[in-house]
């Protein structure tokens, strides 16, 4: 069997907004779970649990993107400032958030594999 081997850095993906240097940064352990605390609420699931539906999209994307988003001082961005963004921006952030955080059905599916 082989050995995992991991590195405590987070993984991070550098972002360009506006000519602006951002950095897209992996969710630590504490802050995956608050987040999933928190989008618990806004789902339903079954019994292997697994997302049935969701009954509550405010902030879906836009509360994970201000998990993980952090401009150049190492500052992370507002929700705020995230709320004025265009939908296909978040969209986009979010998705490579939920990539490198190890969340959704890729990293489900992943980790059946593994």
């Amino acid at each position: 069997m082989e050995d995992l081997v991991f590195s405590t850095n987070r993984q991070e993906v550098p972002i360009v907004i506006d000519e602006k240097k951002y950095i897209l940064r992996e969710l630590t352990s504490e802050d995956k779970d608050k987040y999933l605390t928190s989008m618990g609420g806004k789902m339903l699931f079954n019994k292997e649990g697994d997302v049935t539906s969701i009954t509550d999209y405010t902030d879906l994307h836009a509360n994970l993107v201000a998990l993980t988003l952090f401009d150049e001082n190492g500052v992370l961005v507002s929700l705020d400032a995230i709320h004025k963004y265009p939908s296909r921006m978040v969209t986009a952030l979010y998705e490579k958030a939920q990539e490198i955080s190890g969340l959704g059905k890729e990293a489900k599916e992943k980790a059946k594999k593994d």
